[in-house]
């Protein structure tokens, strides 16, 4: 019986301290008995930066004074990492993606189609006539596309923006055949300075009824 009670004594605390291992939070650097309750790693730095796995979700979070909302961890040559911006990673940025795959009926001699929003910030964009307001100054990178249906006589087709981008010559050959044309490029906005799609034909003229559009799309990044 003895016997028997010592191993059911050792197997007990055995478990028991398996049960503490695994719930086990480990400190290492400064401040070594303090540790967030909610943390199963911290690595704290004499100046306080810390970087912590959290007992719950497994998550890693990495505070070196350079974090910030929308950030990305990049290293340099050495392997050193750090928090960025995608501007000073040199990654584009989305800041707005507009779609409409409705067949439109253009009007007048400069006609700004309605684009609904399918990425980006309502704040900055009216979907009814596919305008945005630059939020920060910088490259921005656009490109601009659609389909066109008209007569079948020559016509110059733009799509432009403040800097008047144009897009070639649309040559139709009659109205049941649709157009593909596209504008893309890079060029430098200032805050607060706004974008709007807008068509038109050669020497202004009038949109009629013979003519319409379809699969608008916007995309926009910031360089």
């Amino acid at each position: 019986m003895k016997l028997i009670f010592n191993k059911s004594f050792i197997l007990a605390a055995f478990l028991f301290g398996a049960a503490s291992i695994s719930n086990a939070q480990v400190k290492i650097g400064a401040n070594p008995s303090t540790i967030d309750t909610n943390n199963a790693l911290e690595v704290e730095a004499t100046n306080g930066n810390k970087t912590t796995v959290n007992k719950a979700t497994g998550q890693v979070t990495i505070k070196d004074g350079t974090q910030g909302v929308d950030r990305i961890l990049t290293s340099d040559a050495n392997g050193n990492a750090s928090w960025k911006t995608t501007s000073e990673a040199n990654i584009p940025t989305l800041m707005l993606r507009a779609y409409n795959p409705s067949t439109l009926q253009p009007s007048g001699s400069f006609y700004s189609p309605p684009v609904p929003l399918l990425y980006g910030n309502l704040s900055n964009y009216n979907p009814a006539n596919g305008s945005y307001t630059v939020p920060e100054s910088g490259f921005y990178e656009h490109n601009i596309s659609l389909e066109i249906q008209g007569p079948s006589f020559d016509k110059l087709f733009g799509i432009t923006t403040p800097i008047a981008l144009l897009d070639g010559v649309l040559r139709g050959t009659g109205n049941t055949y649709w157009n593909a044309r596209n504008v893309s490029g890079v060029k430098w906005f200032e805050a607060g300075e706004v974008i709007t799609v807008t068509t038109h034909l050669e020497g202004s003229v009038a949109f009629t009824s013979a003519y319409k559009m379809r699969k608008v799309s916007i995309i926009l990044y910031k360089r």
